[in-house]
């Protein structure tokens, strides 16, 4: 397994697939190019869905059927020329505004050491 973190700890982690849930604004993410990344919000009251504002070259969104607003996805591949964030936006779907905006940094490594 290829990945490391600076926040807390994956919620579940496997050889090649990574899930954080509920990540803080900040987070650094380490995983090994061709692992598979999924991101998971925990659910508030309302209407409110997280969306993807912005998302590097390196990563490519994968479609996710169920809980959507609250469970994202990704294909990690190499590294690209600059380290660009994930960012995820907390929106209203009757308001423009985010209220809310929660970055990770997803770094493809090669190595990194094993976790446990």
């Amino acid at each position: 397994m290829s990945m490391s973190l600076t926040s807390p700890a994956p919620s579940y982690a496997e050889d090649r697939f990574v899930v954080i849930r509920d990540p803080r604004p900040g987070t650094i993410v380490e995983v090994g190019p061709g692992s598979h990344l999924a991101v998971r919000f925990r659910r508030g009251l309302g209407a409110s869905r997280w969306h993807v504002a912005g998302l590097p070259g390196h990563l490519l969104a994968l479609p996710v059927s169920v809980d959507g607003g609250h469970e994202f996805q990704f294909l990690v591949f190499g590294a690209g020329s600059a380290a660009a964030p994930v960012r995820f936006e907390r929106r209203h779907p009757e308001r423009d505004m985010a209220h809310e905006v929660c970055e990770l940094l997803v770094l493809p490594v090669s190595d990194v050491p094993r976790t446990a």
